[in-house]
């Protein structure tokens, strides 16, 4: 009933004690009172209030209405308190049913972006692939120290004929030297906070001859890896 607590109630006693609550009949019952016209409309004179336990914890109400006065056997309050437990498990598998679909959306929707971002940093990848590939200077990509990407303009600077031979390698096989090499990592240790590094350095093709170049070195944000571009 609109404006009565149902703290008041026999349900509100079942709620906070966790114990049934039988009402014989109703018209005696001074819980009852505020629910007296809504019990004759609906031709109700007895009824009982089963708890839906999960463990100790009410999570549910199982209410049987009699139409006459009715004192509950101990059958009866055996019987519904199997009845309110079979409920009460009804009750929480569909909530751990509910949980577990929505877990599963969680994960297809992670997985979908996932691959949706995966799409699109290839798409990136080939893009810059396709306009370094077409320029006339020498570009590759490093990750990790190693040479994942030329294009073959660099390899030409390298008289590198199949370019296979050195993507993978380590960055060490363009150096003219260890000590080149070593120098050009103290370099990009003292600058690693700048997007751009720019130096000279003495670089080895791959007959051995040694040659000079400029060297420009930019971080390039392809979907989380930090990649060198020479």
């Amino acid at each position: 009933r609109e404006g009565v607590p149902i703290t008041t109630s026999p349900s509100g006693v079942v709620l906070e004690e966790g114990r049934y609550y039988q009402v014989p009949n109703i018209f005696e019952e001074p819980r009852d009172k505020p629910w007296l016209d809504h019990g004759r409309e609906l031709g109700i004179s007895a009824q009982i209030v089963m708890p839906m336990k999960r463990k100790d914890e009410v999570i549910g109400l199982l209410n049987v209405y009699m139409a006459n006065p009715h004192e509950f056997t101990e059958s009866e309050i055996a019987f519904l308190t199997i009845a309110a437990s079979q409920a009460a498990a009804v009750i929480e598998n569909a909530r751990l049913y509910t949980r577990i679909e929505n877990k599963n959306v969680e994960l297809e929707y992670e997985i979908n972006e996932r691959k949706r971002v995966e799409a699109a940093s290839l798409e990136k990848k080939e893009l810059l692939s396709n306009i370094f590939a077409g320029s006339a200077v020498g570009i590759g990509v490093v990750e990790d120290r190693k040479l994942s990407w030329t294009n073959e303009t660099m390899m030409k600077m390298f008289g590198v004929e199949n370019k296979e031979d050195y993507i993978g390698q380590s960055t060490k096989i363009l150096y003219a030297s260890e000590e080149e090499y070593e120098r050009v990592g103290q370099i990009l240790y003292k600058n690693r906070t700048d997007k751009v590094v720019q130096f000279d350095a003495q670089l080895k093709r791959k007959d051995g001859s040694i040659f000079y170049g400029c060297i420009l070195i930019s971080f390039l944000d392809l979907s989380n890896p930090m990649k060198k571009a020479i």
